[in-house]
């Protein structure tokens, strides 16, 4: 099924990837270019000769394949709840610290911290004991929920940025 892609300008992708804590590095990485350059273009820095930087028609092409690739690998990286390692407290909720490797694969897409902190609500420091302090007591703790509305969002940001095709601005 081949769907009809959605043309919109460079600006209109970054302020989407910049609104859901996407890496630039990623997709730079799936340009085969360099992060600093990429996040130039869509900023809009002045080159040397003072001109802002923009994708080019010859670079357009390799963005809209990146951003495909990157969307299809997203999309693959959604997270599985059930681990051998799941267990429920004492009030009955239910986590698995057996998804923390997944959810922590997730940086490689998107700036995990402020990611979490959008989708589930979560203060830096929260999100710190539950990935990254295994003697803490809040380490681990990743119910269901919290997978079921990180999986979501993955999904519709892999959406998303697959139904755009990037256009040269007019």
């Amino acid at each position: 099924m081949n769907m009809e892609k959605v043309k919109v300008t460079q600006d209109v992708v970054y302020q989407f990837i910049t609104d859901h804590n996407v890496n630039l590095s990623g997709i730079a990485r799936e340009m085969q270019a360099n992060p600093t350059l990429v996040a130039g273009c869509f900023k809009r820095n002045a080159d040397r000769n003072g001109r802002p930087r923009h994708f080019t028609a010859q670079t357009l092409p390799r963005l809209n394949e990146a951003l495909d690739k990157f969307a299809a690998n997203m999309r693959q990286s959604v997270v599985a709840f059930g681990s051998e390692q799941t267990y429920t407290n004492n009030r009955g909720v239910t986590y698995d610290p057996g998804t923390i490797p997944a959810v922590k694969q997730l940086s490689q897409y998107f700036n995990l911290t402020q990611f979490i902190m959008r989708i589930l609500g979560w203060t830096e420091n929260k999100k710190n004991l539950t990935f990254s302090s295994p003697t803490a007591k809040m380490f681990g703790c990743i119910s269901q929920d919290d997978i079921n509305r990180i999986n979501a969002e993955l999904l519709a940001v892999s959406g998303v940025l697959s139904s755009y095709e990037v256009v040269e601005d007019r």
